[in-house]
């Protein structure tokens, strides 16, 4: 499949005097524009005490500055047309703003504001938090949602397995000063990442950025990441009057820098999809479940393959049967026309992700923080197209799936599958 190109090198990567890192990409084809700050912190460099910081000061960066409250912020995005969101996670809080590319001379140096010199006003506090205790109660219900989080817990351990909502009781102590003193410590340009993609000019974006955020001052030290407990076979019962079983299966896997990255994402799409093995097997050709999955998720130095199923009471212990199984035959490799199927779905998302600047934006950021460099969409495809049946037999053969985490949440606990 084509790639969006350009006659000239699309992209650049630099680090300006203040140790900002900056990623850009120019997309011929689009007229949009989009911008993504991601920070080094997230919930697992939080004090104990205060978990959900990072994600109640990602809501307050955007309820004003010095010189500008709430509604003028909000007036002043309305009117250049900008999207924007923040998000905080395990390891990284993002903040993404999307505008027609003619905009971003008047929007940066306002994000730029916004990030470096926010103003916390304490009026806005409280609807914050009262905001934020709300998603927190939200998770409780949705249970396929909360198994997801108690897995997380239960695979990655008391730091890395945080939700990175917080917990009621952090979330309800915090205060403005506990806000101030998080942004102190961990918005600087040392530990930031900022990528703008789609309809720029590459010979402007440095200078660009650096008259918006060349006076942030550096400083602050990134704290040691903390690494997850050895993964151990284990089964988790959490008591909930659902009508439904949630099963969660979580198993080791490979960092986005290891070389065998690709041969694992491809097994897991042979997983995945109304055609693959997860969907055949356990809804269509058993009628166990509605849903089921399987899919990657990676941290910088950790990652899992997480495996969810919805079922009825009554049929909870032969689908976390039949799910094992299944997991547990990627040992004996997948068939040609299997990886290909999977193979042309992985292409697929990625030739729609290099056409849309915000997709295209949030995984040059991604790609930084990750593995330190561009990966263009071009590598990527090659990766996936060397990959063969051989390659998947060869991995799995060497790391059978295993051992598992599961995790149960609904009315009765069930018991280990017998092999």
């Amino acid at each position: 499949m084509a790639m969006p190109s350009s006659p000239t090198e699309p992209r650049l990567l630099i680090t300006l005097p203040n140790h900002l890192r900056l990623v850009a990409e120019r997309i011929p084809s689009v007229r949009s524009t989009a911008v993504t700050l991601l920070l080094e912190v997230g919930v697992a460099q939080e004090p104990e005490a205060q978990q959900g910081v990072s994600n109640l000061l990602a809501d307050m960066v955007f309820k004003g500055t010095g010189q500008n409250s709430a509604r003028d912020i909000v007036d002043h995005l309305d009117f250049h047309g900008v999207s924007w969101g923040a998000q905080a996670g395990t390891e990284a809080t993002r903040f993404d703003l999307v505008m027609l590319g003619r905009e971003l001379p008047q929007v940066l140096p306002l994000f730029a504001a916004l990030i470096t010199r926010p103003s916390l006003p304490a009026a806005e506090l409280e609807v914050a938090r009262t905001l934020a205790l709300q998603e927190i109660q939200h998770l409780e219900d949705e249970p396929a949602q909360k198994l997801a989080a108690l897995l997380q817990a239960h695979y990655y351990g008391p730091v890395l397995g945080r939700i990175h909502l917080g917990t009621p009781q952090t979330v309800a102590q915090l205060d403005r000063e506990a806000l101030l003193a998080h942004h102190h410590a961990h918005y600087r340009p040392s530990r930031a990442i900022l990528a703008v993609a789609g309809d720029i000019d590459l010979d402007r974006i440095s200078s660009l950025v650096q008259d918006a955020f060349g006076q942030w001052e550096a400083g602050g030290q990134k704290p040691l990441a903390p690494q997850p407990p050895p993964a151990q076979t284990r089964l988790t019962h959490v008591p909930k009057d659902t009508e439904q079983t949630h099963i969660g299966v979580a198993f080791p896997s490979l960092v986005h820098r290891d070389p065998n990255y690709y041969v694992v994402q491809l097994a897991i799409s042979v997983l995945s999809g109304t055609s693959g093995r997860l969907f055949t097997e356990v809804r269509e050709r058993r009628g166990l479940v509605y849903t089921v999955f399987a899919s990657h998720r990676a941290l910088h130095d950790a990652a899992m393959i997480y495996s969810y199923a919805g079922t009825t009471t009554e049929k909870a212990q032969e689908t976390l049967q039949v799910l094992l199984t299944e997991l547990q035959k990627l040992s004996e490799g997948v068939r040609p026309d299997e990886l290909e199927r999977a193979r042309a779905g992985v292409k697929s998302a990625l030739v729609m992700q290099a056409e849309s600047a915000g997709a295209r934006c949030r995984n040059l950021a991604a790609d930084v923080f990750y593995r330190g460099r561009c990966v263009p969409p071009e590598e990527v495809l090659e990766h996936v197209a060397a990959v063969e049946p051989q390659h998947i037999s060869q991995y799995f053969g060497q790391h059978p799936p295993g051992p598992f985490t599961v995790t149960v949440l609904g009315r009765e606990p069930l018991g280990w599958p017998e092999n």
